[in-house]
């Protein structure tokens, strides 16, 4: 598996069937979409998730999928926006359906509740934390509420208990 050198891999999440692998690149804004083979990992296509006439430097944040696979959800921290692409069960490719405001600005992290319900964004220059309700059938999200005074939030991870 490699990357367009200079892109700045970041972070990758796996489809549940382990037949993809989505890799997010920090310098470039992209998603490299791969395809699991006996030798690795093949490349798929790569998706550009910034608008054609974004104009600052380039800056992507966190990658998540949902648990059965048919969405990304990826953050850009520069353009404070919020992409959610549908994959193709079948080759794995992506599709951008929606971007958003993260709710504020610099989205450092964004994570998805253990219900699958909920996707939330930390913005880190804005000091708030953005509460989205997932659509489950078509994968959009809403803005439903932003919790504000949180401190320059950069990660969020769930806890069960």
């Amino acid at each position: 598996m490699k990357t367009v050198p200079g892109s700045g891999a970041r972070h990758f999440v796996f489809h549940p069937t382990g037949k993809f692998a989505y890799v997010l690149c920090e310098l470039t804004s992209e998603v490299f979409v791969f395809s699991q083979i006996a030798a690795g990992l093949k490349w798929v296509q790569t998706v550009k998730i910034l608008p054609d006439a974004f104009k600052g430097i380039p800056s992507a944040a966190a990658i998540r999928i949902t648990e059965n696979g048919g969405y990304i959800y990826v953050s850009e921290r520069t353009s404070s926006l919020i992409t959610v692409l549908k994959t193709d069960p079948l080759t794995g490719e992506l599709q951008i359906l929606q971007q958003i405001s993260s709710g504020g600005k610099t989205p450092r992290d964004i994570n998805i509740d253990p219900t699958g319900k909920w996707l939330v964004a930390a913005n880190q220059d804005s000091d708030n934390i953005a509460i989205f309700n997932i659509d489950k059938d078509k994968g959009m999200l809403t803005i439903v509420k932003t919790i504000k005074k949180v401190f320059t939030p950069a990660c969020l991870i769930w806890h069960e208990g």
